[in-house]
């Protein structure tokens, strides 16, 4: 295959939400444009991602939008089956934007990047704009018995909103009110949800 640069660099967070004062833990993978493991050495940049709405429109590239304040930037690499781990323990809520930075061989830029969302049942407001009415999951599967951590985000603060588990039949509903734009919800995973 042909690409741009010598590898690229994936960020998978092992959790998309977590909870404050939890160790965030992001797999990081570098793989050449076959696929094949590349070992590599570079820097991972840790950001507290806020949307500002009220920004001055009158002064130049300051229109309404991210406002992403560097945390702290650390050494991070990858062994040689491409494979690597940063962590940090977020201990204050917030939206996290979390970047890899690095060169190929022949001096090619490298970035990866990946977000994650820090917050307790008592958030309402971290930081995040949502687009419409947005779920998110702390994980993509659970076994029966584990608390599925959900995070309900909308783009306006004040609505309720129908939150209903489904399979073959309905296994429940609830309305949640939303008093800012961001809830969390923590749903057990019952054994009649298979």
């Amino acid at each position: 295959k042909v690409a741009r640069t010598g590898f690229a660099a994936y960020l998978h967070p092992e959790r998309y939400v977590y909870l404050p004062g939890d160790p965030v833990q992001i797999t990081l993978r570098t793989l050449d444009p076959n696929d094949k493991p590349v070992t590599a050495e570079g820097l991972a940049t840790i950001y507290r991602r806020e949307y500002v709405e009220d920004k001055d429109p009158q002064q130049p590239g300051n229109q309404p939008g991210w406002n992403d304040t560097r945390l702290f930037t650390r050494a991070a690499s990858t062994n040689e089956l491409g494979k690597g781990t940063i962590e940090f323990s977020a201990e204050r809520e917030g939206y996290f934007y979390v970047t890899f930075e690095t060169r190929d061989q022949w001096g090619g830029e490298i970035r990866g990047e990946t977000t994650v969302f820090v917050c307790s049942s008592d958030s309402n407001a971290i930081g995040y704009r949502a687009n419409g009415v947005e779920i998110i999951l702390d994980r993509t599967s659970y076994e029966r018995g584990e608390t599925a951590q959900v995070l309900i985000a909308t783009a306006r603060p004040g609505v309720a909103v129908w939150l209903g588990i489904e399979g073959e039949t309905a296994h429940s509903s609830q309305v949640v009110l939303m008093d800012g734009p961001v809830k969390l919800v923590p749903i057990e995973i019952r054994e009649d949800f298979e």
